[in-house]
């Protein structure tokens, strides 16, 4: 046999390939370089065991070695994430001693609050660029979901027996154009989001068609509906009283979004059949996948939101499942109509930057003492208005 040439190489022999014959070559190579080779030449074809790259590899070895970000993504589990929620004090927003004014920008840890209306792009703009301090990177979001107005003229008031008036703060009866509106709002902020971003829209069955026809306008494919199942229905003046909401999911057509794979292995079928549920929901979401077109929620182990919050308020679940599904660690998720902060804390829950806005002062003062009522943090005024 010949000695290594100076490049550490000697000649072996050969192999046979489909009936062809190659020759091959050892090298003195380092065990990282052997690594990199392997997986490289590997990369072409054939199927890894994710967990065994997960535990023997680097994320950003493997990033220089020719796997995507998606890939990368479905490979590496992320830290296990504390629940986090604490109860709106709206009956206590007047009292609360932000001192809220239009136009405040507000950074509560990771992520960003300004009082403002969505539908005006100035709006999104200062969210997402700072200028008084390198708050604002200007990194596109990742995800849209967002709890919108549902364009029902809702006040709280239109149920047997009648109920608080929320008119005076929840403006939705004063937005007179409200396609206009939907479509403006959807339209400005697909601008700041990335090309192949995940949207959740959730909306009322009686004006499904406004949010339709603003995310057609805006050049949204429409995938499918997503169903929210409540521990109990909510007594109205319906036929069939009403014990779900819907969701629109969708992306920007020919730009399908990240998905993490990992959580979908095709075994869940699209209800889960519990008849229990709402009894044993901590351990149903601990221990199935939640790819389901049907989703079992409560509010954090409540079967009611409660009382005095504000009126639509969603459970921090419906914002971080989306969040799991279709963004990383430390991504970007925009929210237009903040509420009482629910998305904020399902962010801070999943290592997610949530990018927030809303236009009644009130109610951003609710969702910032709600994350310090979680998390002990204090959220900072960064712009006054």
């Amino acid at each position: 046999m010949r000695r290594p040439d100076s490049q550490g190489t000697v000649g072996l022999g050969y192999v046979i390939w489909e009936g062809k014959r190659y020759s091959y070559r050892q090298v003195r190579w380092t065990p990282r370089q052997c690594e990199k080779t392997n997986i490289i030449a590997n990369k072409a074809g054939g199927d890894w065991d994710n967990d065994l790259l997960g535990k023997y590899f680097k994320a950003d070895d493997l990033a220089s070695w020719g796997f995507t970000e998606d890939e990368l993504g479905d490979l590496f589990d992320e830290p296990e994430h504390k629940k986090v929620d604490a109860p709106a004090r709206f009956d206590e927003a007047d009292k609360l001693f932000w001192g809220v004014k239009r136009g405040d920008l507000w950074a509560i840890e990771e992520h960003r609050l300004i009082c403002g209306d969505s539908s005006q792009e100035e709006t999104i703009a200062r969210l997402v660029i700072s200028q008084n301090e390198k708050q604002g990177d200007g990194q596109p979001g990742h995800l849209f979901s967002t709890d919108a107005p549902y364009m029902v003229d809702y006040d709280g008031t239109a149920r047997p027996g009648g109920g608080k008036d929320w008119s005076a703060k929840y403006k939705e009866s004063t937005i007179k154009d409200k396609q206009k509106f939907l479509t403006d709002v959807f339209r400005i902020w697909h601008g700041y989001l990335k090309p192949n971003a995940a949207w959740f829209i959730w909306h009322a069955s009686a004006t499904r068609f406004l949010f339709e026809q603003a995310m057609i306008d805006c050049g949204i494919l429409i995938h499918q509906e997503i169903i929210w199942v409540k521990p109990v229905f909510v007594i109205g003046f319906a036929t069939y009283y009403f014990q779900h909401e819907p969701c629109l999911f969708g992306w920007p057509r020919g730009k399908k979004p990240y998905l993490r794979k990992r959580f979908f292995d095709g075994k869940e079928s699209t209800v889960w059949n519990e008849a229990d549920w709402s009894e044993k929901q901590a351990d149903i979401l601990a221990e199935i996948h939640q790819n389901s077109s049907v989703w079992f929620l409560d509010w954090q182990g409540k079967k009611r939101q409660s009382k005095g919050l504000h009126p639509t308020e969603k459970p921090v679940e419906i914002f971080a499942r989306p969040m799991r599904n279709h963004t990383r660690s430390g991504e970007i998720c925009l929210e237009p109509f903040c509420g009482s902060g629910s998305q904020i804390l399902a962010g801070q829950q999943e290592g997610r930057r949530v990018y927030a806005a809303e236009i009644e002062p009130a109610f951003v003062a609710v969702a910032l003492q709600r994350f310090e009522d979680a998390t002990g943090i204090e959220p900072k005024r960064l712009e006054r208005a």
